[in-house]
């Protein structure tokens, strides 16, 4: 194997090893930055065997088109969790076109359309559902089915406090609503 070659298989690894850790994963811009930073400079270092520039933008973009290429597969194929539930193509394989939608301020038009078109349960993003069913409310808002909230729940508009609603974990939402019950229960 030549050393260009050594340099592509590891940059594919790096990629797949990428991919295992960040599937299942939030991956925060910060965060992100720090993981690729590292990838690509740990690749770079490979890169004694041919000093010139061209490897080192070989190495960046086999390792960044493979990860991907791993991705968009990952997102569309039938082992995704997500993938029984229709939805969008494209919105499927990336979150990207739900942000400009709801930079716009006009996401709920479209959902609304696609709930229209696919029924009450739409996938809208690689991990994100929209339910449109009042027969899913006691599943989605009850105790008995209590998942946990994502980042997005940390600091809603950028508040300085977290109300109940946006509370993660099952532990510190009991512990909130034991200080309120007794303002709502049927003898206050």
């Amino acid at each position: 194997m030549t050393p260009e070659q050594e340099i592509d298989a590891l940059s594919l690894a790096a990629a797949f090893i990428s991919w295992l850790f960040l599937n299942r994963r939030t991956v925060r811009g910060d965060h992100a930055v720090a993981f690729y930073a590292s990838i690509i400079g740990i690749l770079n270092a490979q890169s004694y065997w041919s000093q010139s520039v061209f490897s080192v933008w070989r190495i960046f973009f086999i390792y960044f088109s493979s990860l991907s290429l791993i991705t968009v597969i990952y997102r569309l194929s039938p082992f995704h969790p997500l993938a029984k539930y229709p939805g969008p193509v494209l919105w499927r394989v990336s979150s990207i076109i739900l942000s400009l939608y709801s930079f716009t301020g006009k996401r709920h038009l479209f959902i609304e359309e696609f709930h229209k078109k696919y029924g009450p349960i739409v996938r809208i993003g690689p991990n994100a559902l929209t339910v449109n069913s009042i027969t899913a409310i006691p599943i989605l808002y009850s105790t008995k089915y209590h998942m946990e909230k994502s980042e997005s729940y940390n600091k809603p508009g950028h508040i300085g406090g977290v109300s109940l609603f946006f509370k993660h974990s099952r532990e510190e939402s009991t512990k909130r609503k034991k200080i309120w019950y007794n303002a709502f229960s049927g003898s206050a």
